[in-house]
Parts: structure tokens; C-alpha cells; sequence
């Protein structure tokens, strides 16, 4: 993906007027864009593009990692070591053991030859670090699963950035949210081989080109695809956050901020899908675009 220079100029001379609900493409609009979006590298992407392995962990085995062939989860980085050491599943904590001699240390920066580390209310362990390579243990359901990353890893020094459609006012919308009693809980696709579920807390409605649409919603943060989705955009669909309504329920909806997600940039990333409810049966020719597909 090319880095994205954007067009000010361009943007100013065809996009500063308003659209209908009053939002326009602006110089203070283009100033806080670039700020929330950090070139690209916003949404957590530092860490997905540090990302170098992901792995089921099995019970009762040594679950030993690193580049040599005779380990359980064999790690593709040349400069790791041959074997970081060994995790041991426990009931709701793991035990990871050194290699003899590999120096790990904790967050605190502390060093460790044997530690257990207990899984936090979101599923994770602390990291654990050697030189440049840190990991974690994470836990989806009664399974757990090794993730491994590379602090300098080429795929972060090399990232160009992200394409995207001109910014435009067309799809910026103010929507109004009504909540779920009581929010709900179902399964939603996923990246991965077992079963993930998303807690949707309501719905956000808002009028394109006369029609009305609605999205479910997640706090803050949509699931969604559209017309473009395999042909513009990624296939599976993006995301988009928003903020909190209004006291009236109003939410700021801009797709100009739609963004891809995790899995397009590491196969060690773990993504969640829109529902089929949030389709949206027409192009949204805003947000992040995928070059390749």
C-alpha cells in the first residue's frame, strides 16, 4: 500500500461546501483528520504490524517456541532465539519457564527464570520480553493461544501507509442511535477457526438519498460493508468508530474515518466481521480502500 499524501488543494476546491446536514471538508476538518489517524497508523496498527506468530497452545505439552525445528510453535524471525523457553497451561494462569541462560524479563523490568502470570478480565496475560521480541498468552473461550511480536519488526519500519477515497462530505451523516434492553450478545464471523461473539448495545439509523438505513452497533465502534467491500475495499467488510450520542440521541456518522481491519496487515491478527444486518446495500465511496485484492 502506497503512504497517502493528501491532496489539500484538491480536496478544498471540490469538497469545502456543505452537504446537506452542514459538514464540510475544511482546512480545520483536514487538520483534525490527519491528527486522529496518525498517518495510518491508528486503530492499534503499531502492535498487528509488530506481529509474528499466533498459535494454539495444547495441554500437557511443553508448548516450547522459538526458530528451532523440534519446538511445538516454531517462530519465522531469524535474529530469535532458537528456544525462548516453555509455557505450561495452568487453571486460570500460565507458567512460563526460561531456556537456561536466555535473559526475559517482565514489564517492570524485572528478570525472570520461571514466572506464572495470571490471565487479566480481557483474556491476557502480561508481556514477557528478550531483546526485541515480547509475548503474551491469550485466552478465546477454554482455549489459549501463544502471540508472539517482533518490537522492531520490519513489517512496522516498512509500513507505507494507507490508501483511501478522497475525503468528502457526501457520506458524513448525523444518525440517530436507539439502544438495545438488553444489549445483545451473538455470534458474529470471524478470521479465525472458533466461535467469536460481539455484544451489540443498539442501532445507528440515518437517510442516504432519501432512504433510510441501520446499522447494529457495538460501543462506539460498527461493523459494516457495502458495495465496495471485495472490489474497493476489503472483503470481509470494515469498521468505524463514533462517539458517544448527544443527549438527544444524535451521532456524528463519518465514513471518511472507515478504516480495515486487523487482519488485512498481519495473518497473526484475530478479526470479527459484520453481521449480515450490516450490509449496506450501496458503495460507500469513503474510509480506507484496499489496493490488492
Amino acid at each position: 500500500m502506497r503512504r497517502l499524501l493528501f491532496p489539500f488543494l484538491c480536496i478544498l476546491q471540490f469538497s469545502c461546501q456543505p452537504n446537506e446536514a452542514g459538514f464540510a471538508i475544511d482546512e480545520d476538518y483536514l487538520s483534525e483528520f490527519e491528527k486522529k489517524t496518525e498517518g495510518g497508523l491508528a486503530y492499534n496498527r503499531p502492535y498487528y504490524l509488530q506481529l509474528i506468530s499466533f498459535s494454539k497452545l495444547e495441554p500437557m505439552t511443553a508448548n516450547r517456541f522459538g526458530t528451532a525445528s523440534d519446538n511445538e510453535h516454531i517462530i519465522e524471525a531469524t535474529n530469535a532465539p532458537s528456544t525462548f523457553g516453555s509455557i505450561e497451561i495452568l487453571q486460570d494462569s500460565i507458567r512460563f519457564s526460561a531456556t537456561k541462560g536466555l535473559v526475559v524479563k517482565t514489564e517492570e523490568d524485572s528478570e525472570v527464570e520461571q514466572i506464572t502470570l495470571p490471565f487479566d478480565e480481557l483474556g491476557n496475560t502480561a508481556d514477557l520480553y528478550h531483546g526485541s521480541f515480547s509475548w503474551r498468552v491469550v485466552a478465546y473461550g477454554q482455549d489459549k493461544y501463544l502471540r508472539v511480536r517482533d518490537l522492531e519488526s520490519p513489517a512496522l519500519k516498512n509500513f507505507p501507509g494507507c490508501k483511501r477515497f478522497d475525503l468528502t462530505s457526501d457520506f458524513i451523516f448525523r444518525a440517530q442511535f436507539t439502544p438495545f434492553d438488553p444489549p445483545r450478545v451473538v455470534t458474529v464471523p470471524s478470521s479465525v477457526d472458533f466461535e467469536r461473539t460481539a455484544t451489540f448495545i443498539g442501532t445507528l439509523s440515518f437517510e442516504y438519498k432519501d432512504k433510510n438505513y441501520t446499522l447494529d452497533v457495538q460501543d462506539g465502534h460498527i461493523m459494516f460493508s457495502d458495495e465496495t467491500s471485495a472490489l474497493q475495499t476489503y472483503g470481509s467488510g470494515r469498521y468505524l468508530k463514533f462517539d458517544e450520542p448527544d443527549e438527544d440521541g444524535t451521532v456524528i456518522l463519518d465514513f471518511n474515518y472507515a478504516y480495515n481491519p486487523p487482519c488485512i496487515f498481519s495473518k497473526y491478527t484475530t478479526c470479527l466481521f459484520p453481521p449480515p444486518q450490516n450490509r449496506l446495500p450501496f458503495e460507500v465511496l469513503a474510509g480506507e480502500i484496499v489496493e490488492e485484492l
